[in-house]
C-alpha cells in the first residue's frame, strides 16, 4: 500500500461504490445488451467490482485480488469517466440536499478507487 487511507475512508468508500454497483446491476437489466449505455453500463459495474475487491485487500491485507493490467487500466478510465460525469452534476444539485451529499460522497469513493487502481497497476508493473 503506497498510500495509506484511514479505514474509515475505505469503508465509506467501498458503501458508496457498493451503493452505484447495485444501481447499475438494476439499470442494465433494462438496457438492449447492443446498446452503448449498457457497455458502459457493463464497464462501470466492472470497475466497481475491481475496486471493491481492492478495498478490501487494503482493509483486510489478505490475498491480492489478480487484475490483469488491461482490466486495471480499464477500470482507472471508467472511474475516471464516472468522477466527470458527477462532477458535471454537482454544481446543480443544491449543497445539503440528499443528491448533493450523495454526489459529493460519490467523488471522494470514486476518486480513492482510482488511487487504490493507481497503486495496483504500478506493482503489477515492478
Amino acid at each position: 500500500m503506497l498510500r495509506p487511507f484511514l479505514d474509515i475512508e475505505l469503508q465509506e468508500a467501498a458503501r458508496a461504490i457498493t451503493s452505484a454497483l447495485q444501481k447499475s446491476e438494476k439499470a442494465i437489466l433494462k438496457l438492449s445488451e447492443n446498446s452503448p449505455q449498457y457497455r458502459l453500463t457493463a464497464e462501470s459495474i466492472h470497475a466497481y467490482q475491481i475496486a471493491l475487491a481492492l478495498i478490501d485487500y487494503e482493509r483486510n491485507a489478505q490475498d491480492a485480488p489478480a487484475f490483469s493490467k488491461v482490466e486495471l487500466t480499464n477500470a482507472q478510465a471508467a472511474f475516471s469517466g464516472l468522477v466527470a460525469r458527477v462532477e458535471k452534476v454537482l454544481p446543480k444539485l443544491s449543497v445539503g440536499t440528499p443528491q448533493h451529499t450523495l454526489a459529493t460522497r460519490r467523488i471522494r469513493a470514486f476518486e480513492i478507487a482510482k488511487i487504490i487502481i493507481q497503486e495496483a497497476l504500478e506493482y503489477s508493473e515492478s
